[in-house]
């Protein structure tokens, strides 16, 4: 608890206002407003839910994209994936979030999603998030489910499976109530984050290192696999923590973490 109110203080008063810094500020007040035994976190100063839905829309291109700056017609896959994220969030809580903003989200995400283009270990992980996301808001994504896990065991037959990836796509196949490959993809991601030595990442980028990996991990663990989630290692949470450690956190993982 003390870890997470200096991240939210950290967050609170971060000076830049990016797309994924507004939206990682935003993730603790969101989740804290729902948990009063957790105490009271805001975002900064003057900055509300509603103040952030205005900043989406203006950033919004037509494709459905959010820009990091600007509403420019190229977006980064990830970013429009975790806006859609912030949404489903909000909206399982409760916050208002506008049907129609949400429904251009999700039309860019299954466009994204299917892109056979997007080859790149990075912009698969966009992928399977964006699969998840749509497949966690009810929609037909089996198809869009199969062909990333298929492209993925193609092209990185190793690389996936030790990246958020493979617990992404997990969560996609326990929602799809296809407990088997869920089980299994969720046992390995647990293993993975609870070793006793964290993952190694060559650093941030992408939106990705290992702060980002391990809270992807337990997050979705307690989200989706309840009974896995209660085998979580002392480790999972210490290698949850290091980047707090190493003084290699940053907002993304502060806010995931």
């Amino acid at each position: 608890f003390v870890a997470a109110d200096g991240l939210a203080a950290y967050l609170a008063n971060f000076p830049y206002l990016c797309t994924e810094q507004l939206l990682s500020q935003a993730m603790p007040a969101l989740v804290y407003a729902k948990r009063p035994e957790f105490g009271t976190v805001t975002g900064a100063p003057g900055a509300t839910a509603l103040d952030l839905i205005s900043v989406l829309r203006a950033r919004q291109n037509s494709d459905g994209g959010i820009g990091l700056w600007l509403a420019t017609p190229d977006v980064d896959p990830f970013l429009t994936a975790y806006a859609a994220l912030y949404l489903v969030e909000a909206r399982e809580r409760g916050e208002p979030v506008p049907s129609d903003l949400l429904a251009a989200v999700n039309r860019y995400l299954a466009n994204m999603a299917g892109d056979a283009a997007l080859t790149q270990l990075h912009e698969l992980r966009a992928r399977a998030l964006a699969t998840y996301l749509l497949i966690r808001q009810g929609q037909t994504a089996t198809h869009l489910l199969s062909a990333v896990h298929e492209q993925l065991k193609r092209d990185y037959p190793e690389a996936w499976k030790t990246d958020t990836i493979g617990m992404l796509l997990g969560a996609s196949y326990q929602l799809l109530q296809q407990a088997k490959p869920a089980k299994e993809l969720a046992q390995a991601g647990l293993a993975r984050v609870g070793a006793a030595s964290p993952p190694k990442y060559s650093g941030f980028a992408y939106y990705y290192d290992a702060g980002i990996d391990t809270a992807w991990v337990v997050y979705l663990a307690h989200k989706h696999f309840p009974a896995e989630a209660q085998r979580i290692s002392v480790h999972a949470i210490e290698n949850l923590l290091q980047p707090l450690k190493d003084n290699s956190y940053n907002t993304l993982s502060s806010a995931l973490i």
